[in-house]
């Protein structure tokens, strides 16, 4: 089909090239979205390109191109062709992602061609640097500090003067925060004319050069663990977070735990005679220092352990002369004196422990050791419970003579059986024997330790109540230090040489060992022999020790009866 005004058109460009009209196009394409031809977006965000075809003929499909900058800011010089998605006859879109540089772009359908768009991208305001200035409680003694990071642990009370550099001017930042187990609230508002001035280092290649930047600061002070974030807006209303997250910081908030009071020694509840004075050692604990440090005690009868505390005193022990006052842990020893701090006598007991208090003035947290209790008794009661003690130690020890014995003997038959070929080297039975006698020695090694522990007590508990003469104690320490060798030393010795037996796979290496691990038993066992014999010796001086006492209080008894006997004399 031939139209008229086509024919008018080609005789017009034949006769007159120069001054005649263009070919009408067939399509025609315009840019609905963006609607202007330059358009600045945040970076990192989407662009959604809507044409729309209004010509004479619809394309099938239209050519979107773009061109990006490279990293050092100039176009890249080649357009990239992608084609868009049609939408009806009419429209055609295309969704620009996560758009990081500089970009343009046309659209093209056949001899449509629209307009080059340019898309100018800015970056988002962000974070430079935040500064955290810690100002700690009073209390705590401590200076000043300074955190490059956002997020931390600081101690419960700590005031946090933030400082925030941030990338660009601002209208106005937000300050919010959400306590834990709370909802968000807005804390501070910052307003354009509220920002400073400062300078930071920024690297440029290998070389640092300080540049301007824009600043402003919060403070809160840190009583619950907190999220914090700012919700920047800039002067051209880009902010940081429509579309993206603000970065949040966290501020985790240790709290001032109460002191935390333990007796190393006495460490138990023990048993004294009314005029013991008793050693005490007492560890203090803390996280930022104690302030204070008192014995409290109070005394009760036997039969009232279920009654309330009546009468409760306490002493001070004097910071200055122990020295812990501000410190996070310190070893406090002092004597407790019965008679002069209770005046408890026998039937009576005496309950005491330990309180801290906590150099936190916003909390006023006090720590408090276990309750330990002194029951009064009479030297006599005293010196028998050692007595007996000593015998039950003595038959400790003697059970397990019989028992080191035992294993010394089976390590020879085991030797010589493997010398006369009755038994071989890997196999079963005899490693369950030497596991078992290993296992046996430990068990014998943990019995002298519990035995050391016993006559160290009954030492100890001899001298804090002035009870026992000096051959006596001597004694005590001559068995305690042998008992602590065997334990230490010579039983373990003994294990570790029968494994080393075990675990032999040569036949005369096996027998070698096991006599060597025999012959180490045969020592133990000698060394027992030799701790009972210096208990028999302890229980000889001690039962001297008690018949001279027993005479001396006989004597002291007729003393007292024959000055009653006078004054009564006298007075008539």
């Amino acid at each position: 089909m031939v139209y008229p005004e086509n024919v008018r058109l080609w005789l017009e460009r034949f006769f007159t090239p120069f001054s005649a009209r263009d070919w009408p196009q067939l399509y025609q394409l315009k840019v609905k979205h963006p609607a202007k031809q330059e358009t600045t977006l945040a970076k990192g965000d989407s662009l959604t390109v809507d044409v729309l075809s209004c010509g004479r003929k619809h394309p099938d499909t239209v050519t979107l191109y773009t061109m990006v900058k490279d990293e050092k800011g100039n176009w890249q010089g080649f357009w990239e062709s992608t084609p868009m998605e049609s939408i009806g006859s009419t429209r055609f879109r295309k969704r620009l992602e996560n758009i990081v540089t500089d970009m343009k772009f046309y659209a093209e359908a056949g001899d449509a061609v629209t307009p080059v768009f340019r898309i100018n991208v800015k970056e988002r305001p962000f974070i430079e640097r935040i500064t955290l200035n810690l100002h700690y409680p009073e209390y705590m003694k401590r200076k000043d500090d300074v955190a490059y990071q956002g997020s931390l642990r600081v101690p419960q009370g700590t005031k946090i003067t933030m400082t925030v550099v941030v990338s660009t001017k601002l209208r106005k930042a937000v300050f919010k925060v959400k306590p834990t187990g709370q909802p968000e609230r807005q804390v501070k508002v910052i307003e354009e004319p509220d920002l400073q001035q400062t300078e930071i280092e920024v690297a440029h290649g290998k070389k640092k050069i300080k540049e301007k930047r824009y600043c402003f600061v919060c403070e809160r002070i840190a009583d619950t663990s907190f999220q914090y974030w700012f919700e920047l807006t800039d002067t051209e209303g880009f902010n940081n977070y429509e579309g993206t997250r603000p970065q949040i910081f966290r501020i985790r908030v240790v709290e001032d735990q109460p002191p935390s009071l333990k007796f190393l020694k006495p460490g138990r509840s023990v048993r004294m005679t009314e005029s013991a004075v008793v050693p005490m050692l007492l560890r203090v604990t803390d996280d930022y220092g104690v302030e204070e440090v008192s014995i409290h005690y109070f005394k009760r009868k036997q039969t009232e352990r279920a009654a309330p505390a009546k009468n409760v005193k306490s002493t001070t022990l004097d910071p200055t002369k122990f020295g812990y006052k501000g410190k996070q842990q310190a070893e406090l020893s002092f004597q407790f004196d019965i008679k002069k701090l209770t005046g408890a006598k026998p039937g009576e007991e005496v309950v005491y422990y330990a309180v801290g208090k906590d150099g936190c003035t916003t909390r006023n947290k006090n720590g408090r050791s276990y309750n330990f209790v002194i029951t009064i008794v009479t030297a006599d009661e005293l010196l028998a419970e050692y007595e007996r003690a000593i015998q039950r130690l003595r038959d400790r020890l003697e059970r397990c003579l019989r028992q080191e014995r035992i294993i010394s003997d089976k390590l020879r038959i085991l030797a010589e059986d493997l010398t006369a070929g009755r038994r071989k080297v890997n196999e079963e039975p005899l490693r369950r024997i030497l596991l078992k006698a290993e296992s046996d020695q430990r068990d014998l090694t943990a019995s002298f330790s519990l035995s050391y522990e016993d006559v160290r007590n009954t030492l100890e508990g001899l001298t804090i109540n002035r009870l026992g003469d000096e051959k006596m104690k001597s004694s005590l320490k001559q068995i305690s230090a042998a008992l602590n060798d065997l334990a230490q030393t010579t039983s373990p010795q003994a294990a570790t040489k029968i494994n080393v037996a075990r675990n032999k796979k040569n036949k005369k290496e096996m027998v070698s060992a096991l006599d060597d691990a025999a012959l180490q038993t045969t020592e133990v066992a000698e060394a027992v022999q030799q701790i009972l014999s210096m208990l028999t010796e302890y229980t000889t001086l001690s039962r001297i020790y008690n018949r001279t006492r027993q005479m001396k209080q006989e004597q002291s008894d007729i003393f007292k009866r024959i000055q009653q006997l006078l004054k009564q004399i006298l007075k008539k």
